[in-house]
């Protein structure tokens, strides 16, 4: 309640409020109006999790397709960003939650899977370790087998990591490949893979849709915030891919 960001929301009701009579509900208060509950939607546990929960039911849904992953499978991990750039292929801590939290996902579904390997995707910032290498150096150090391990490392967008993961697989194969990402990523992923014509299914991780108690839901936070953003940038996203021809209707 009294954090930065919830004091700036509450600041705007009050000036919503007090404007009300002497403005006389004429433009400017309801420009004010506006602005007060478009912020409250983007910063607010209920409007991040109405976004980020359109973006994600989607994403399980297409897990509950593929089904459980058999053995000798595949699973393509997507790098969720990286802090800065390292030299050191052991410095994975630089790696983002979001590619940590894949990793750690696809790790275990290796594990329920026997002889299955990981493609581990991303670039490198800087000419630094690239992610892919960062996150086999960290499976490995999860007790992942090298030789279950694969990297691509010259891709910097989910475009790149499509065609790039697809010139060096094929497009088909008797292996069956899942497409590992966080659920909010799956399905600008999903579609922008099945449009460069490579058959995967979708196993989505890192489901960040949180529900919040009613007394909380309208509370301005933080975190909601950055949820709301991301939930942006993959509808803006996928909206690009579409325009631009990389995803295919």
């Amino acid at each position: 309640m009294a954090e930065p960001i919830a004091l700036f929301g509450w600041s705007l009701v009050a000036i919503t409020v007090i404007c009300a009579r002497p403005l006389a509900f004429d433009w400017r208060w309801r420009a004010c109006a506006a602005l007060t509950v478009v912020y409250f939607f983007c910063c607010s546990p209920a409007g991040a999790n109405f976004l980020v929960g359109e973006l994600e039911r989607r994403a399980a849904a297409e897990a509950r397709r593929c089904g459980d992953p058999p053995p000798k499978s595949l699973f393509i991990v997507l790098g969720g960003g990286v802090t800065g750039s390292t030299h050191d292929a052991g410095d994975y801590a630089r790696l983002q939650a979001g590619s940590l939290r894949r990793l750690i996902g696809a790790v275990e579904l290796a594990r329920r899977a026997p002889e299955s390997v990981l493609l581990l995707s991303g670039g490198a910032e800087d000419g630094g370790i690239s992610q892919g290498e960062l996150m086999a150096s960290m499976a490995r150090a999860l007790g992942m087998p090298p030789a279950r391990l694969m990297v691509e490392s010259q891709s910097a967008t989910t475009y790149e990591q499509a065609r790039n993961i697809n010139r060096l697989l094929g497009p088909n194969g008797s292996q069956p490949r899942y497409l590992v990402t966080s659920a909010l990523h799956m399905p600008r992923a999903l579609a922008t893979f099945l449009s460069s014509g490579m058959q995967v299914c979708g196993l989505p991780v890192d489901f960040r849709q949180i529900p919040a108690p009613w007394f909380e839901a309208l509370v301005p936070q933080l975190t909601a915030l950055t949820k709301t953003s991301e939930a942006v940038h993959e509808l803006a996203g996928y909206s690009v891919y579409v325009l631009r021809g990389r995803i295919a209707l």
